[in-house]
């Protein structure tokens, strides 16, 4: 991995981080969206119904 796709990498997790800590439901959902790709594999041990980016918003927003 090239010095350059490092700085994007950490770019793109730095803007994931500050969704997240944002608390803000919708920022969150908007940037799982930009950043995430629609088919992305997520595993979760959690029992959910979806796949790619709607299971990671489905474990993001769980009340659990």
């Amino acid at each position: 991995m090239s010095a350059e796709q490092v700085t994007g990498n950490k770019a793109l997790f730095s803007r994931f981080h500050e969704a997240i800590n944002s608390g803000d439901a919708e920022v969150i959902a908007k940037t799982i969206d930009e950043l995430v790709a629609p088919d992305v594999l997520f595993h979760t041990p959690a029992p959910i119904d979806a796949t790619g980016v709607q299971a990671l918003k489905q474990v993001m927003f769980s009340d659990s």
